[in-house]
């Protein structure tokens, strides 16, 4: 038996397969499947090992002998991998501070972050916080483009190195960093005829011949005739969609996208880019091989978003209602993103989305993997928002007793998503809520990021918590049923009195509306003592107060609490919210970060706790059964 199996586990060597299986539930959860095979089979084959040795007659004097073990210690591996928790937790916290930072110190600290702090061997870990931080959050301009050019460079690193799948987070941060790039040039520049002279696309299609007829084979001299063959295609393509827009080869760039995994040996992609504002404007894809190109654009992006929301409203028969539209399709075609488009419209969304359905299945790629991640369906993820006509408040919502059914409303989104090929959330919310979120939201931009919510057959996780919502209706297209495991349906958390004054719900759908819950959660929370660790002062200690788990109640997933103000003294503004958790290396204290429960991009998660209508809103994470609970404390000013 190898030694390695239980150091790549974090354990010791140990035929208690319970403390296996932990050790193994603790590991698996850190790679998708889908995302990193390697890693997750790796981690599969670790488990395998180990549950091998504990049902043999090894003795763990045998194992040390193991010639396989390489001869550091378990005391040092233990050593290592708490050193590199402890670095991933310091990671995490210091990007969230300078997510939130938005004054001129900015781009200096994020700067140096880079320099000293986030170097290119960071784990995997790390680089997924960072990308989520560059999709859920606003950068400032100057930030974003310093994203851009250091893990672009690192992109390229990796992809020497042979890391693929830090080279596809790498580049995926890059993309996600520069759809956060100002697009006000953009926008006037597409609304102005320019006139500008044609010949230079002529010359250079005239170029790009003679080019082919040379044969210029070399690998550089084929990556630069295709990136000039990209330029010129989409500077045709583009004015003869839109008339009067008058691009130039150039004003225009095209930029090769990396492309991973099953794709990889079949199909090339560009994304174009207006030389000047260096906002991304459209996709072009090709087989790889060929050089005839096909693109998708964001320019009618609005209009069309707009007019699905109006055709939603209409079919529903709920002219309130708020649409968000991300049209990633994914890695399946080639990264078209929010907004991006090939069919022209003509004002009538249901012509254009069955061209534009039609384009889509057709587009180099499509027949590799229809899913990307098991989360976005054939022509993208769309949360349509309403407010609940009978749930007013917030208080309201907690007295439900059962999510609320809507059968008509049910029957209209799956209609839409097998007709358009969408995966639709219905999202309802306590009518105050709503009202109070739409008059921060920009709804018709980017202003409320859209969470890929499918990570598994069954686990969900909507855009705001489902203790903060009445129902959440849900509906993919046939062929994205069997993929992803799950029904239409809606679906919602009831909400359980955890504690006096403190709701809470699970904030994940591992399980259908109606199931019971294994563990009986009412009365679950109680008051506990203030964490010596807390750096508070006396006269700040006594006005604190701390929450945990009743001992000896393991939660079985995350619960969002909602935790009445006015019954525990909180202020109405200026305390802090400080999460500790608790193990046997001591404690690791964070604080986070509180926003109103209206803001465009508010959520429980990432750190984050929210306050409105009189409520603190805050995550209560899971832990495993060897671990201290977690404490949650309110600090007064």
């Amino acid at each position: 038996m190898a030694r390695w199996a239980f150091d790549f586990l974090g354990i010791e060597a140990t035929k208690d397969k319970k403390a296996i299986k932990k050790a193994y539930a603790v590991q698996i959860k850190k790679y998708l499947q889908e995302e990193q095979p390697a890693q997750w089979a790796k981690t599969h084959e670790a488990y395998e090992a180990a549950m091998k040795y504990a049902e043999s007659d090894d003795t763990a004097t045998n194992i040390r002998k193991d010639a396989s073990y390489d001869g550091i210690s378990q005391q040092t591996q233990s050593q290592r991998h708490q050193q590199k928790n402890e670095h991933e937790k310091e990671l995490s916290y210091r990007m969230y501070e300078l997510m939130r930072m938005k004054n001129k110190n900015a781009y200096a600290e994020w700067s140096k972050f880079f320099s000293t702090e986030f170097l290119p061997n960071e784990s995997i870990e790390s680089m997924r916080t960072l990308l989520e931080i560059a999709r859920a959050y606003p950068l400032q301009s100057n930030v974003a483009y310093l994203i851009i050019e250091t893990m672009t460079k690192r992109t390229q690193y990796y992809q020497t190195a042979m890391e693929l799948d830090k080279a596809s987070l790498a580049a995926d941060i890059v993309k996600a960093a520069q759809e956060q790039l100002p697009k006000q040039y953009s926008e006037t520049r597409r609304h102005t005829v320019r006139k500008r002279r044609i010949f230079p696309v002529v010359i250079g299609i005239a170029g790009l011949i003679a080019a082919s007829l040379l044969g210029v084979g070399i690998m550089m001299g084929k990556s630069n005739s295709l990136a000039k063959d990209a330029r010129i295609q989409a500077t045709v393509y583009l004015n003869e969609k839109y008339e009067g827009i008058g691009y130039t080869e150039l004003d225009l760039k095209a930029e090769k996208e990396n492309v991973f995994g099953n794709r990889a040996d079949k199909v090339v992609v560009y994304r174009i880019i207006e030389d000047e504002s260096y906002a991304t404007i459209a996709y072009g894809l090709t087989p790889k091989g060929e050089k005839e190109f096909l693109f998708f654009d964001n320019i009618q992006e609005k209009e069309i978003r707009k007019a699905f929301q109006e055709r939603l409203n209409e079919l529903t028969g709920r002219p309130e209602g708020r649409l968000y539209w991300n049209s990633d399709t994914g890695y399946d075609i080639g990264e078209i993103r929010d907004g991006f488009f090939h069919t022209s419209f003509g004002g009538d969304f249901d012509a254009f989305m069955e061209k534009e359905d039609q384009i889509r299945m057709q587009a180099p790629g499509t027949t590799v993997m229809r899913l990307r991640r098991g989360s976005s369906a054939r022509n993208g993820n769309c949360d349509y928002y309403l407010p609940d006509p009978v749930i007013k408040t917030m208080e309201q919502r907690f007295q439900m007793q059962e999510v609320a059914e809507d059968a008509e409303l049910q029957t209209v989104l799956e209609a839409c998503g097998e007709d358009y090929g969408i995966q639709l959330r219905g999202i309802v919310l306590p009518s105050m809520y709503f009202e109070s979120k739409m008059k921060q939201a920009d709804w018709s931009n980017d202003s409320i990021y859209v969470k890929e919510n499918f990570y598994g057959a069954a686990d969900m996780h909507p855009t705001v918590p489902f203790l903060l919502m009445t129902a959440w209706h849900v509906s993919v297209p046939s062929e994205d049923k069997e993929l992803l495991g799950i029904q239409n349906g809606i679906y919602g958390k009831n909400p359980v009195l955890m504690a006096e004054g403190i709701y809470g719900a699970e904030n994940s759908n591992s399980q259908y509306v109606g199931d019971q819950l294994k563990t009986d959660m009412t009365g679950s929370i109680v008051e506990t003592e203030v964490p010596e660790s807390l750096d508070l002062t006396k006269a700040q200690r006594q006005k604190a107060i701390s929450f945990q788990m009743k001992p000896g109640i393991i939660p079985e997933t995350e619960y969002c609490l909602a935790i009445d103000k006015s019954v525990y003294g909180i202020t109405d503004s200026g305390y802090r919210v400080i999460q500790t958790e608790k193990d046997e290396d001591g404690d690791y204290n964070r604080e986070m970060y509180l926003e109103p429960y209206d803001d465009q991009r508010a959520d429980v998660g990432y750190g984050d706790a929210m306050d409105g209508e009189g409520y603190l809103f805050v995550l209560y994470e899971r832990f495993w059964e060897h671990e201290e609970p977690t404490v949650i404390t309110i600090v007064n000013p």
